[in-house]
């Protein structure tokens, strides 16, 4: 798969690893939410198709390997068959961070780009400004207030792996206790990078806006 774009990962290499995490349980949305319509296919599919569209291979951090199965199987009926892998929780139901901890710890060292699978206004231009700081040895890049739509070092894992073990599994606290960078958002667009459907009403929001 081609790289699109020369993205800095660390020193000497390229941010070419993304992260989708797909593996809650979308309690207030009421069903799975990486399998919501977007447009003519599945949120998730949707998703792949622009990181693959970045030159980025995608792990897809599904939690169960169940799970993973039938996301594949939805990946390939759309004509998606290369590109991307699954990641599944060695904390199992501890939600986003043990996706997290999960991919993070399935790649070579170097940054990934990690978002939501309820996350579909990603931002590029977000993102390329995001990989100006990768020589700064931050843990995570990201915006205020949302711990996705992200750089992430792997350097997270050990960290990622005591607050599993503590069963601390705030995002936000954890944090708190990284070496952050802080990039805001220009613009409408960029700004929308933050949306989440989280619940049927934002779902509908936007899709009937499309």
């Amino acid at each position: 798969m081609g790289i699109g774009g020369d993205y800095r990962n660390g020193t000497d290499g390229l941010v070419t690893e993304a992260i989708v995490l797909a593996g809650g349980h979308s309690t207030r949305m009421g069903r799975d939410k990486a399998l919501l319509p977007m447009g003519e296919e599945p949120l998730l599919v949707y998703l792949v198709r622009k990181l693959q569209a970045w030159g980025m291979r995608v792990t897809i951090a599904a939690g169960r390997e169940e799970r993973a199965s039938r996301y594949e199987e939805q990946l390939r009926a759309c004509g998606v068959t290369e590109g991307f892998r699954f990641a599944s929780d060695q904390y199992p139901d501890c939600g986003p961070m043990a996706g997290l901890h999960a991919s993070l710890q399935a790649m070579p060292e170097g940054y990934a780009f990690a978002v939501a699978c309820d996350m579909p206004f990603i931002s590029r231009s977000l993102f390329q400004r995001m990989t100006n700081h990768i020589s700064s040895g931050a843990d995570l890049i990201g915006m205020p207030n949302q711990p996705f739509h992200a750089l992430y070092h792997t350097r997270a894992v050990s960290r990622l792996a005591s607050h599993l073990e503590e069963g601390k599994l705030r995002m936000m606290s954890l944090l708190q206790e990284m070496r952050v960078i802080l990039v805001r958002p220009e613009g409408d667009a960029e700004g929308a990078a933050a949306t989440n459907l989280n619940d049927m009403d934002a779902y509908r929001n936007v899709t009937d806006n499309m």
